[in-house]
């Protein structure tokens, strides 16, 4: 049986692909950071993050290029690709909100929804269940969220700072933008 959302669930997305990755040197010296192959895989992160989205539904893609651009480009003109994609390039940095109304003015069903993701996001959670979400709440934005674990031990302390538990790896008491999103169309 069809979910009764499926007739609603985006078949377009917005990959955000300009930033400077920084914080991945020297891996970005010479590539972006959609560029950077995943280990023992041979594929950069923007190969599997559209064969996600083509399993996800996805037919058409919007790639939103800054950062050495050409190499992004040259990849996805030459890749065997599961999905229809267009680049973009931003001239200037525009941020996130930015570069997503940028991006999504490129997208080929302007009164449809779409989704969007960070460009250095490796990820398999159902973008199907999302959608639903999405729709059965009648959002123009849902953002997916995540508790990331603290990669150190953590001490639990009494009122007297005695200590009373360690816990390995504990999750965040924050949640934080895990760079999944579903747009309404009005949205864009």
């Amino acid at each position: 049986m069809t979910h009764p959302s499926a007739a609603s669930r985006p078949v377009q997305a917005v990959v955000l692909a300009g930033g400077q990755g920084s914080r991945l040197r020297p891996y970005t010296d010479d590539r972006p950071k959609p560029m950077v192959e995943i280990p023992g895989t041979g594929t950069p992160i923007i190969g599997h993050q559209l064969v996600w989205l083509a399993e996800e539904g996805v037919t058409d893609v919007v790639v939103s290029c800054g950062h050495l651009a050409e190499v992004l480009q040259d990849w996805l003109n030459s890749a065997d690709l599961p999905v229809k994609v267009t680049t973009v390039v931003e001239t200037e940095p525009l941020g996130r909100g930015g570069g997503l109304k940028y991006a999504a003015a490129h997208l080929p069903y302007p009164d449809q929804p779409w989704y969007a993701t960070n460009g250095d996001i490796w990820t398999r959670f159902s973008l199907r269940d999302m959608a639903d979400f999405h729709t059965e709440r009648d959002a123009v934005a849902t953002l997916a969220l995540a508790r990331p674990r603290i990669p150190w031990g953590a001490v639990k302390t009494d009122g007297f700072g005695h200590i009373t538990d360690f816990i390995e790896a504990p999750p965040s008491t924050f949640e934080i933008n895990a760079g999944v999103y579903v747009f309404s169309s009005e949205f864009a």
